[in-house]
């Protein structure tokens, strides 16, 4: 967000994520608690948010449902030149969404930190270029960690 002051960036910036649940914010709730203009972490870059106050560009929060019981990827932007599908995976009692971008004849598919419980990564990874994933905890971890 505060890149975009200082690249001159003047297109809108659309943010996707899941949907809140009882731990964690909706991507709109989570966008609007940050950068609230009184309550807001950030509210200098509350004018990227609010329509009412010029900006050069706004972000443009879009909530995916999030369901454990709905396991189906889904596309959630195309245009001439990406298309970008997700799929829910499991974070413990956390919403959590993986993605899948494809530019310039290129596949990269994104996870966070997540278990392999839904098994759902490897379906959307499958074919891709290049996989980013995140791994905060050895595999040889006993426990709750």
């Amino acid at each position: 967000m505060k890149g975009g002051f200082f690249s001159g960036r003047n297109a809108n910036l659309p943010l996707y994520g899941p949907s809140g649940d009882t731990f964690i914010l909706s991507a709109d709730d989570f966008v609007k608690k940050l950068f609230s203009a009184t309550e807001g972490v950030y509210p200098y870059l509350n004018p990227t948010i609010d329509a009412h106050v010029n900006s050069e560009y706004k972000l443009q929060p879009h909530t995916i449902q999030w369901s454990y019981r709905e396991l189906d990827t889904k596309q959630i932007y195309e245009d001439n030149d990406f298309k970008v599908t997700t799929v829910p995976v499991h974070h413990g009692p956390f919403a959590a969404l993986a993605y899948r971008v494809q530019v310039a004849g290129c596949v990269i598919s994104f996870s966070g930190d997540m278990s392999g419980r839904f098994n759902t990564m490897p379906g959307l990874a499958m074919g891709s270029d290049l996989l980013v994933a995140h791994n905060a905890i050895p595999e040889d971890t006993t426990g709750v960690p």
